[in-house]
């Protein structure tokens, strides 16, 4: 079934509004980006600050930032599709119903713990967090996110041993303490330069005053009672509380001026006045004098201001974090603060001003003036200068990693210390559009304040420019805030710091994997990654500090190419654990290997040291992880959203005609804002650059590894998550078509496309066809860089208006000399593979296998052009020899695959336009249209408007192919291999019913009013299709295999001859050559007609007369049909059989089992356990209405052969149909493969979920949209026995048109039941010729005794349906019910020989 996309009708969409306005969403997502560093891999030192102080170049918008309440228990998905009726069965084919689902709340992450070093002001936080840990552990349990549930989920184990081990080595630091003498002493001599000293540092006079002696009348200033030291005898002694007192009492501002400010003066001064002092005794006491102004500065920001109405967290505390940001109190003197700090109180406090300095940065406004951003991330630099502030942070850090297991996204995103810093976004908040259908962003008011928003596009680039200048500036500085931790000192253990940075970045990454469930199909949101994920600007804003991290490696030298070893996924498993239940890029789950893993998450399970993977080695891999969680979601949530806004506005400009153009401007700046704040963040070069620069790293990495030698490469790509090349090329597709082909040409082309060569051409290393298809796709981009027809101009993909960008991406792919040798029988390959794809979910993954083959059609177009490549098709083609048959080659394999896709686009292009000129003759009538009910009325035109849309994408992908076949078929050489069996016999079927779907009787159906709109001209359609037959049948073969196809219809090949020649279309020869095959053909068919057979008949097919002979039996039917039945076919359900014999068994799938590294223990025990329960408690159904029959080979468990009879009542009545399955070796996690084999070698589709080349649409398989859980693959309920059931009751059903999308609606309707009814009149002639007929003459191995009896018993049953579906064709066209007739004929002289 085609997986284009519906229209949203009216009544859904007025659903989708009510059910929003009932669901509060999360809160705001932000997010920003870094400018690439300059580091080195081996110098990364820590600027002091300067890389914060950097003018910014824009004003800023305004952000409350605050959370929204938990969204209730809603409908879980958006979709585009309508509600089917409540009777539909859960396991349907194409069941469209939106799952109701009650989403768990969002837990919070609980505050987390102080974690620091270095200082025993630190010790009391920790021991409190070390207390509180089991609590979290315990708030952890929720669940995991639906797509994937690591091993580790079930229960999250306790903290590691060595972080508690830490906390106890703190706690055993010493505080720093006072001396026992409790003051300082100091010689007579240093009297007058600590008096001097001290009057300069504190700005005021000093007297110095003996013993008890009284001050002098009338002095001035502060004054210093001096005591002989009882020690020494000799010197003057200072004591502490003195200093206090003086300090808390005489260090007094001026009214309105700062405290805080006089201390830092104060203490400032004094630090100079130590500097210049050359005694040390006058040292230590300014030193003394120095902690104790320090010591009150710290008393005064720790004061309780709970009941202050005006500061919420203390006046002195935030007039610390201004002083901090206008740079009037600097790190010398917060460093001495923190030395000063000895209580668990006091590290409540540090990490209160912290969380206040980053707080600040909610309140950023992309329309402040420059310096409100400046002064903030200056006042942050500042702060973190200090070791001991540094160590704060980390713990914090290490904290919130260690409390993450279990814990959603959007928990972390709302506790984490880092949140504000990682905030700054222009994205747009996808959670509030779901509430309001509106485009939200940080950046709306920079935007809409811009002159004639949106109008004035020069203006918004320019403007941009200053936005992108912010977010640079923001993440800048969280890089440097980060680096300082990582390169942190003095740490115990050694590495603490680094060790809390890597260990955040792999919970923030682990934790946001439930983002990546949203999938990339269009036009639907999961509101479920909304809810528990991270906003984009968060995951973004992460994503940019991780590739500076990076920068400096992303040259791709040897030297750090070799520290990324492909163990670390295994090795390292607590650093990415739900990377353990991803599929890998060979094939094969790797969650069994790993299942040992069982501590906790994302924080190393032992102290950082020599066992530490390398730092190179950790960035590499988070960052890809932190790229897959967060880059990827970002982008297709814009393209989801995107598309819903495209179909509101359309239908609201259908529905609303008449509205005023304030609506219609509202609704254009939506779009555009929502464009211009989604491509102002994700399109930053200083983003979007170093991501392009990382992938093409990964590309070297991959490259690298698969020239290893073959077993090292199997092995190694066997640990590699597959969503390192898809999110590889979805990314580099996405810059390029959004305007940045630069930043993808200014790196290793070379490299980049010979890797894709590489992985295209490797079926060993990357077996999925989505993977290929995303290949395929960035290839057709590179060819294509520029906006649909900007290289249109010197053919398909012509090469005008380029730039120096496009030139060098089109170049790399025609000239290389891989892509001349390698990537025709690449693309060749991935073409025919296409058809089976392993763990396929079609509600996630953007595949379409036609969409796919339409890009490789486009790309072969575009390479024939270039000789070396064609060239190169052509030695591929030339595989095939005289004689030796075409079968198993990579030609004929890709063009059986040609063909295939062309029987299916055009057919249904065709039978699509038909029901157009249905309904168009029903508008035709004008009164009667009118007084159709509303509804039904707006269900015809719904049904309209979506065949339409998908017949027009149809066509066109069908005309490229064509094209591509004229081209081939052109070609001496090529055309020779499509002369070879069983190619000729496909090539001449389709050529002869492509002709009569034209000019036949059906083609009077093809009249539609606008054939433009759908991609139709059937003038050129029809010369295209004579070209090709022409060209084929200048080889004696092919007029054998025309004149030996059934269905050869002399007057339909007469009347395309009158076409040609009454309207002049091609040249003259056409028609000459045309009628010369006509009498070829004749000829050999006389000539193989037997002895005494009457001649073709010349009547025209319209005034023919056709009925059936007598086709009574000699003997009656037995009593007791049923009885008898059971009991000679129940011993038949289950059996065995050899799959290698001829047309035993699928080709691929036989491939595929050969491949196969060996069978896993829980494959095989499921499927022995399987095999068991069909002869037991899931007995196969035995009855003459319908039966399943499976076989299983005799050596391959796994490759698995069953039959279904057609049920009673539908037009598949008696026929016998076969479906190979195939079990993968990831079996039970992914559901089986499986091929129709009854397709009548691919001219027969019998439903719109099994089509002619064997496809199986099914929800259960992955292959089809199934909303509703208990319709998608359950790997611990899912069985064979579900899905053969499924095929049988909702597939084989009696009115399968309606299975069809979009279809539904025409239920009950006139043009709707006449269209089931020429549905059904087809199957019913495949039926008999291909699910009784062909089975009878060619019973396949293992079903010979089933298919004997079961024809035998219902024989008289059968020619019974038989005659009433020949009644039942009166009203069709002659030519059906003539090839019915014979097909009834032929039948029964195959069962009265039984």
């Amino acid at each position: 079934m085609d997986n284009m996309e519906e229209e949203l009708d009216e009544d859904t969409l007025q659903a989708i509004s009510l059910s929003m306005q009932e669901w509060n969403g999360d809160q705001p997502g932000d997010a920003a980006q870094a400018q690439p560093a300059t580091d080195t891999a081996q110098d990364m030192d820590v600027d002091g600050g300067e890389d914060l102080q950097q003018a910014l170049a824009l004003s800023m918008l305004e952000h409350d930032g605050q959370d929204e309440p938990a969204p209730p228990p809603d409908i879980d998905m958006l979709t585009n599709d309508t509600v089917p009726p409540a009777s539909q069965t859960p396991i349907a084919p194409n069941n469209h119903t939106p799952v109701q689902q009650q989403a768990p709340q969002a837990q919070q992450l609980p505050a987390a713990p102080h974690l620091g070093i270095q200082s025993n002001f630190f010790a009391a936080a920790l021991a409190q967090a070390m207390a509180a840990l089991p609590q979290q552990q315990a708030s952890a349990q929720a669940p995991m996110p639906r797509q994937a549930v690591p091993t580790h989920a079930a229960t999250i184990p306790d903290t590691p041993s060595w972080v508690k081990a830490a906390v106890q080595h703190l706690i055993a630091q010493p505080a720093p303490t006072t001396s026992a003498e409790d003051g300082v002493s100091f010689p007579p001599e240093d009297e007058l330069p600590v008096i001097a000293a001290l009057e300069k540092a504190l700005g005021m006079p000093v007297k110095a005053v003996q013993g008890s002696s009284a001050a002098p009348a009338g002095t001035r200033g502060l004054v210093l009672r001096l005591t002989l030291d009882t020690k020494s005898g000799t010197c003057w002694w200072l004591s502490d509380s003195q200093i206090n007192i003086i300090v808390r009492t005489k260090l007094r501002p001026a009214r309105g001026a700062s405290q805080l400010q006089l201390l830092h003066d104060c203490h400032n001064g004094l630090e100079l006045g130590c500097k210049a002092a050359t005694s040390s005794a006058v040292k230590q006491v300014l030193s003394r004098w120095q902690s104790k102004i320090a010591k009150q500065a710290v008393e005064l920001v720790g004061q309780e201001e709970t009941d202050d109405l005006y500061f919420d967290q203390g006046r002195h505390s935030q007039e610390l974090v201004k002083l901090l940001g206008t740079g009037r109190v600097g790190s010398l003197f917060v460093e001495a603060m923190t030395k000063e700090a000895a209580s668990e109180k006091d590290a409540q406090t540090w990490q209160t001003i912290l969380r206040s300095l980053l707080g600040t940065l909610k309140d950023v406004s992309f329309t402040e003036p420059i310096t409100a951003l400046e002064s903030k991330l200056f006042a942050l630099d500042v702060f973190l200068r200090s070791p001991m502030l540094q160590g704060l942070l980390a713990g914090l850090l290490l904290e919130e990693a260690a409390a993450a297991a279990g814990h959603s996204g959007h928990s972390l995103e709302g506790s984490s210390v880092l949140t504000p810093l990682l905030s700054v976004s222009t994205m747009p908040d996808a959670a509030k559009f779901m509430q309001t259908f509106q485009v939200t962003s940080p950046a709306k008011a920079f935007f809409t304040s811009l002159r004639r928003y949106p109008t004035m596009r020069g203006e918004v680039e320019v403007s941009m420019r200053g936005l992108r200048a912010a977010l640079g500036q923001a993440y800048k500085a969280t890089h440097a805030i980060c680096e300082r931790l990582v390169k942190l000192k003095g740490t115990e253990p050694a590495g603490l710091g680094k060790e809390a940075v890597l260990a955040w970045i792999a919970a923030a990454a682990g934790v946001n994997t439930v983002r990546t469930s949203g999938g990339e199909s269009k036009g639907v949101i999961d509101r479920h990654p909304l809810r528990k994920g991270s906003s984009d600007g968060f995951a973004l804003g992460l994503l940019a500090m991780c590739l500076r991290f990076c920068k400096p490696f992303l040259g791709g030298e040897h030297k750090h190419l070799d520290r990324l070893d492909v163990g670390y996924y295994a090795q390292h498993a607590y650093r990415l654990p739900e990377v353990q239940a991803a599929r890998t890029l060979a094939g094969r789950d790797i969650t069994e290997e790993n299942a040992s893993f069982s501590g906790r998450p994302y924080v190393a399970p032992a102290p950082p040291g020599s066992k530490s993977a390398h730092f190179v080695a950790e960035c590499f891999f988070l960052t890809q992880r932190v790229l897959h969680t967060g880059l990827m979601p970002a982008v297709y949530r814009f393209h989801q959203i995107s598309d819903i806004v495209y179909r509101q506005r359309k239908q609201q400009q259908q529905q609303q005609e008449d509205d005023n153009q304030g609506e219609d401007e509202a609704q254009s700046v939506d779009t555009w804002l929502l464009q211009d704040s989604t491509i102002a963040q994700l399109m930053d070069p200083r983003l979007a650059a170093p991501a392009v620069q990382f992938l093409v790293l990964e590309a070297m990495w991959l490259l690298k590894l698969a020239k290893q030698e073959e077993g090292t490469s199997q092995t190694a790509f066997a640990h590699i998550p597959d969503f390192v090349i898809r999110d590889m090329t979805a990314w580099l597709s996405f810059v390029i078509r959004g305007g940045q082909p630069d930043l993808v040409a200014a790196c290793r082309l070379d490299v980049l496309i010979a890797f894709l060569v590489e992985m295209l051409q490797r079926g060993d290393l990357v077996q999925s066809p989505i993977i290929h298809a995303k290949i395929v796709e960035l290839l057709l981009t590179m060819l294509l860089p520029g906006q649909p027809g900007r290289r249109r101009a010197k053919g398909l993909l012509g090469p005008s208006h380029q730039g120096m960008g496009e030139q060098a991406l089109v170049a790399a792919v025609l000239g290389t000399g891989a892509v001349q040798e390698q990537l025709v029988p690449a693309l060749m390959k991935a073409y025919a593979a296409a058809d089976y794809v392993v763990g396929l979910d079609v509600d996630k993954d953007q595949f379409d296998k036609f969409g796919m083959r339409n890009c490789i059609d486009l790309i072969l177009l575009e390479l024939w052009k270039d000789p070396a490549c064609a060239a190169s098709l052509t030695r591929v083609a030339g595989e095939v020899r005289e004689g030796q048959g075409s079968k198993g080659t990579t030609f004929a394999l890709y063009a059986a695959a040609v063909l295939n896709s062309l029987v299916y686009l055009l057919k249904d292009s065709l039978e699509r336009l038909q029901d157009i000129h249905n309904i168009e003759a029903s508008m035709a009538d004008k009164a009667a249209w009118k007084a159709l009910p509303p509804r039904e009325q707006a269900d015809k035109e719904a049904f309209y408007e979506g065949q339409g849309k998908t017949g027009g994408a149809f066509m066109r992908m069908a005309l490229t192919t064509l094209a591509l076949l004229n081209k081939l078929s052109a070609h001496p050489v090529i055309k020779q291999s499509f002369l070879q069996p069983p190619l000729v016999g496909s090539a001449a079927f389709n050529c002869l019913h492509f002709l009569e779907l034209l000019v036949g009787p059906q083609g009077v159906g093809l009249k539609v009013k606008e054939p433009k709109k759908y991609n139709f001209d059937p003038n050129s359609l029809l010369l295209q299709i004579c070209e090709v037959l022409l060209r084929l049948a200048e080889e004696n073969r092919f007029v054998e295999a025309v004149a030996g196809e059934p269905d050869y219809e002399e007057p339909v090949l007469r009347k395309a001859h009158h076409i040609l020649t009454s309207k002049q279309l091609g040249e003259y020869e056409h028609a000459a050559r045309l009628d010369k095959l006509i009498a070829q053909v004749a000829e050999r068919r006389q000539t193989a007609a037997p002895p005494g057979a009457a001649a073709a008949s010349t009547t025209p097919p319209s005034q023919q007369q056709v009925t059936l002979p007598d086709l009574s039996f000699s003997a009656p039917a037995p009593p007791n049909l049923e009885a008898a039945y059971q009991e000679a076919m129940h011993p038949l359900t289950i059996g065995d059989f050899d799959s290698s014999l001829p047309g035993a068994y699928n080709r691929a799938f036989a491939v595929m089992a050969e491949q196969a590294a060996g069978d896993s223990q829980g494959k095989m025990k499921r499927l022995s356990r399987e095999m068991r329960n069909l002869r037991g408690k899931t007995a196969l159904p035995v009855h003459m209405a319908s039966s399943v029959f499976v076989r299983h080979d005799s050596d391959r468990m796994d490759k698995v052969r069953a039959m279904i009879t057609g049920p009673e009542g539908t037009p598949y009545h008696g026929g016998c149909f076969m479906f190979d399955v195939f079990f993968p070796q990831d079996y039970p996690n992914v559901p089986p493969l499986m091929n129709m084999a009854t397709n009548g070698e691919g001219r027969a589709r019998f439903n719109p979920n099994l089509y002619a080349d064997g496809k199986v649409c099914l929800s259960l398989l992955g292959t089809w949209h199934g909303t509703d859980a208990s319709q998608k693959w359950d790997p611990q309920n899912s069985s064979l026995f579900q899905i053969l059931l499924s095929i049988q009751g909702m597939i084989l059903i009696s009115d399968p048109y309606f299975n069809e999308p979009n279809v539904e609606r025409m239920r009950g309707q006139a043009e709707g039941t006449k269209a089931s009814n020429s549905y059904n009149a087809e199957i019913h002639l495949n039926n008999i010729r291909w699910g009784m007929i062909d089975q009878l003459r060619k019973p396949k191995p293992g079903f010979e005794a089933v298919i004997k009896l079961h024809f035998t018993y219902l024989k008289h049953t059968l020619m019974d349906q038989c005659k009433a579906w020949f009644e039942e064709s009166a009203d069709l066209d002659v030519l059906y019910r003539r090839r019915l007739a014979d097909a009834i004929v032929e039948l029964h002289g195959l069962l009265d020989a039984l």
